[in-house]
């Protein structure tokens, strides 16, 4: 009987170890094949290629229940955020064009015992989708952004997630966004939620586009349950909706949760920043050359 324990404990341990390593090789691949995907001057052609390897690999890496506690550590160049509670784990990242930047995503799922993964495909639409503040997406209509910070909100027996992105967009301005994500049960995913009240509307999600070389911060201030953000204005009234010409005007909006709603709040007082601090996403505030 001990033998037969002892036997079973090494071939576990095998196993494992053998796991760790197909993992750590896929990551070797992973961190090649994605070295030169924010450089706008790289052959596209070669980056095209690269993608494609780079999402097929990871594909088959995430549908590997070992990978579940995985932490890519070394695989720097794409966003990487998991829920506290392990149900799902999201990847997010950018390839750099001379045109412009262009997001990518997929999402790993996983059961209640952390097994039987299974990987969602981020897709954006070919056309772009109207009134997209107001609409809940799926994988397949989803609204491309690298995210850097996920936020679980409990709401009764309701469990939802806010997160906050960036896109670099063409590189005249940039943009970012507060989203909700969902994760039903039989594993379908969801973005956007009618939660966000401002000026006596309800939205599913916000969006600010901003130039593209100011700095706006977007944070989440967990102390007083609140998003902060830079208020954004353009730098002459005239230049109103002409979006490349708004910078944040040393002012301080938020979205406060009030009774299950994030409610907009104008001109909060910030009197110690280090109380707003929080992930700002500047990884990926990237500026395009200027050719």
């Amino acid at each position: 009987m001990k033998l037969a324990t002892f036997i079973l404990f090494i071939l576990c341990t095998y196993a494992t170890q053998s796991q760790t390593f197909s993992l750590a090789a896929s990551e070797d691949s992973l961190v090649a094949l994605s070295a030169h995907f924010l450089q706008p001057d790289y052959p596209e052609e070669i980056k095209k290629e690269n993608l494609a390897r780079f999402e097929s690999l990871l594909y088959a890496t995430l549908l590997n229940p070992a990978s579940t506690d995985y932490p890519f550590s070394r695989l720097t160049q794409i966003s990487k955020l998991q829920a506290p509670n392990k149900r799902f784990r999201i990847f997010t990242w950018f390839t750099v064009h001379p045109w412009g930047y262009k997001p990518h995503g997929l999402i790993q799922i996983n059961d209640a015992k952390g097994k039987n993964n299974r990987v969602v495909i981020l897709s954006e639409p070919t056309e772009a989708i109207k009134s997209i503040s107001y609409k809940t997406l799926d994988a397949t209509h989803w609204m491309g952004m690298v995210y850097y910070d996920l936020i679980p909100v409990n709401q009764g027996k309701n469990l939802y997630y806010i997160l906050l992105g960036f896109h670099g967009n063409d590189g005249l301005t940039h943009k970012k966004s507060i989203d909700v994500i969902t994760v039903s049960k039989n594993g379908t995913v969801k973005f956007g939620a009618p939660v966000f009240v401002q000026d006596q509307r309800t939205a599913h999600r916000i969006i600010f586009e901003y130039r593209a070389n100011a700095k706006m911060s977007l944070r989440y201030n967990e102390k007083n349950k609140m998003l902060v953000f830079d208020h954004l204005s353009p730098e002459n009234p005239s230049l109103k909706g002409q979006y490349q010409h708004y910078v944040p005007d040393f002012s301080y909006d938020a979205f406060k949760l009030e009774k299950g709603k994030w409610v907009y709040k104008p001109d909060i007082y910030t009197k110690n920043d280090s109380e707003n601090k929080g992930k700002e996403g500047k990884k990926y505030d990237l500026i395009l050359p200027e050719k």
